[in-house]
């Protein structure tokens, strides 16, 4: 995320506001989302979710090219 000045703030935008492009069911259930950060580039985050407990992995986190 650092490589990319991806922040907090940036991460919690696009888990509330982005939308969920891609699915993946490995050893984890990984959900590719797309959205904006709070200066508008276009991110996408790839997190892993947990049905057991309300817990969230953010395993990347990068900008997108326009």
């Amino acid at each position: 995320m650092a490589n990319d000045e991806i922040i907090e703030a940036d991460v919690s935008r696009v888990l509330r506001l982005g939308q969920v492009c891609w699915l993946e069911f490995k050893a984890d259930e990984l959900w590719h989302v797309e959205g904006k950060d709070v200066d508008e580039r276009s991110i996408r985050l790839v997190v892993a979710v947990y049905d057991d407990e309300v817990v969230v992995k953010i395993i990347t986190a990068m900008t997108l090219r326009q």
